[in-house]
């Protein structure tokens, strides 16, 4: 399987991951990774901290061959810096590697990198139940004016938190 992630998408999805995969370091290795998966339905992205899970659609990703792979949130992160046209080519190797190709300007920089089985990848929930909110504008529009600006949180101390 082979990728082909404009850069400006790639920087869109980092921002999401990042509140999810931070610096810390895991007991599992695998939480500092993100999966990729294209099928039919096109290319998405997915991490997790086994708290929370986020995914990104990735528009504009031209892909051949469908399939996964798990690649480090760091070496994304990297990738993710420069001209916002640039595309970064991510193709799969043997034994879980990927292989880079990320075109910086007129130069072109390929290496491989160590990913993670994807048999590893812990489970999530596919199908999030959503419903329509038919009611929702108005009564958003509704409640609005008695909003406030100040928020109080009441446990051991008290914490008060005033928007700008």
């Amino acid at each position: 399987m082979k990728l082909t992630i404009p850069r400006s998408e790639l920087k869109a999805a980092t921002a999401g991951f990042s509140k999810i995969v931070n610096g810390k370091s895991h007991t599992l290795p695998i939480l500092g990774c993100v999966r990729f998966e294209h099928n039919g339905d096109g290319l998405v992205a997915q991490t997790t901290d086994l708290d929370q899970y986020c995914s990104y659609r990735f528009p504009d990703a031209p892909a051949e061959g469908d399939g996964s792979f798990i690649l480090p949130f760091q070496n994304l992160k990297e990738l993710a810096k420069g001209a916002d046209a640039e595309t970064i080519d991510l193709q799969t190797g043997e034994n879980d590697e990927v292989i880079i190709t990320n075109r910086l300007g007129a130069h072109v920089l390929t290496h491989t990198v160590a990913g993670m089985p994807v048999a590893d990848w812990p489970p999530c929930v596919d199908n999030i139940l959503t419903a329509t909110a038919d009611q929702f504008l108005p009564t958003y529009r509704r409640c609005a004016p008695f909003w406030s600006t100040t928020i109080t949180f009441s446990s051991d101390d008290n914490y008060t938190y005033s928007l700008p």
